[in-house]
């Protein structure tokens, strides 16, 4: 293993690491091999997907739009890569011929569309040709890419890309009813075109860059990045929040019940018997220390002494009482008798 080096942050750099690691190997390495020697050779994740775009091709499709690093042939069946440049070739000399073959893409597409009679640019010299950015993605070069579309103001860009989200997400929601869970970046093009019967171009909504057109949607699509340096998608998860909580308004303390009709008195009112015959029933008050506070008892109990005499009263009134209404009703029970008789 070599030693371990930083990872790119523009696409000459990912192309220099590109070439020197399939530079280091012995011979050709399968496709299927080229990111786990990647990540052995430089130490860190062979994060293609963030430099060039991976469409439903796969990874031999992408590598094929750049011939001029990388070769791919087949042996026995299997494809194989190796580097196209020399391994003794340094970065300086690598990124030249990186951008001479961009111009040379650049003035055949020009050519295909100026023959065609599609774009009224006309080929330029490749060494006036003005070489496109080194920054960001690189999208696949094709006639496509050259054709001078007509423009679109904002209003017409932001409704497309609005169509375009909205797309996505009911391929992600087809998804998760069949409970097929995060849907890989690399396969959003084809389920796309298989729901909708359309190509998935972001180009139309004012962008080149797939995984950049989905970031700007964070309340609609939600991306993951996988262990091995691709992405997948999901739906977003709505935040929910919970419900305030109600305030409850305090208890009523429920209506007082009216006072219970003194036992006597109504025996005295189903009996007939007149009510002035009864001796008054003055109330007695009762006085529990246990309710009290414990400082507050002993002056309770005091009081509660001093009225000794006067309650002992009142309770012999209501004995009388309760004497006088049970001689009342014998004597209206005797009557009865004698009436039936």
């Amino acid at each position: 293993m070599a030693s371990a080096s930083k990872p790119a942050t523009n696409i000459e750099e990912f192309l220099w690491n590109i070439h020197t690691a399939l530079a280091a190997a012995e011979g050709p390495i399968e496709l299927a091999n080229l990111k786990d020697h990647y990540l052995k050779h430089h130490g860190h994740k062979c994060n293609i997907e963030r430099f060039l775009v991976v469409g439903e091709g796969g990874l031999g499709a992408t590598l094929r739009r750049i011939p001029h690093i990388v070769k791919i042939s087949v042996e026995s069946g299997t494809p194989v890569v190796q580097a196209t440049q020399p391994a003794d070739i340094d970065r300086a000399r690598l990124i030249e011929e990186d951008k001479k073959y961009r111009r040379e893409i650049a003035t055949r597409n020009a050519a295909k569309a100026a023959a065609a009679g599609t774009s009224k640019a006309k080929a330029a010299p490749p060494s006036k040709a003005a070489p496109p950015p080194a920054e960001g993605k690189r999208p696949a070069e094709s006639e496509a890419n050259a054709e001078n579309k007509k423009p679109r103001n904002d209003a017409e860009v932001e409704t497309l890309a609005k169509m375009l989200i909205q797309g996505v997400v009911r391929v992600l929601q087809n998804r998760a009813k069949t409970s097929k869970g995060a849907l890989p970046l690399a396969e959003l093009e084809h389920e796309f075109k298989e729901l909708w019967k359309v190509p998935f171009n972001v180009k139309q909504a004012g962008e080149t860059d797939v995984l950049g057109f989905l970031q700007k949607w964070p309340g609609k699509v939600e991306l993951l990045a996988t262990e091995s340096g691709s992405w997948t998608l999901q739906l977003a998860k709505k935040a929910t929040t919970p419900p305030t909580a109600a305030k409850t308004a305090p208890a009523k303390p429920p209506p007082k019940a009216a006072p219970e009709e003194a036992p006597m008195a109504a025996r005295n009112k189903r009996a007939g018997a007149p009510s002035q015959d009864m001796p008054a029933n003055e109330p007695v008050e009762v006085i529990t220390t246990a309710e009290r506070p414990a400082e507050a008892q002993a002056p309770a109990v005091a009081a509660l002494s001093q009225r000794l005499p006067e309650l002992q009263r009142q309770a012999d009134k209501i004995l009388e009482g309760m004497k006088a209404l049970i001689a009342q009703q014998e004597a209206l029970v005797a009557d009865v008798v004698k009436l039936k008789g």
